[in-house]
């Protein structure tokens, strides 16, 4: 079931994408202005929509698994 050469490129990509997303989110968290951080109401409507679009992204790319049952 385990076949490392089958899943360890797979990883390596999933690894490689998460790392690539959390880039992504840490340079919005670092470029908001102080003011951001004092409010979380405020942090929280500005994160929101990007959240949501790189959640909407991510699942565009990979969809979820149809079950069969």
């Amino acid at each position: 079931m385990w076949e490392v050469d089958v899943w360890k490129p797979a990883a390596r990509t999933y690894f490689k994408v998460l790392i690539d997303q959390l880039t992504d989110l840490a340079e919005v968290l670092f470029t908001q202005p102080p003011e951001f951080y004092q409010d979380p109401a405020a942090l929280a409507s500005k994160l929101r929509p990007f959240l949501r679009q790189r959640v909407q992204k991510v699942c565009r790319v990979n969809p979820a698994p149809k079950e069969s049952f």
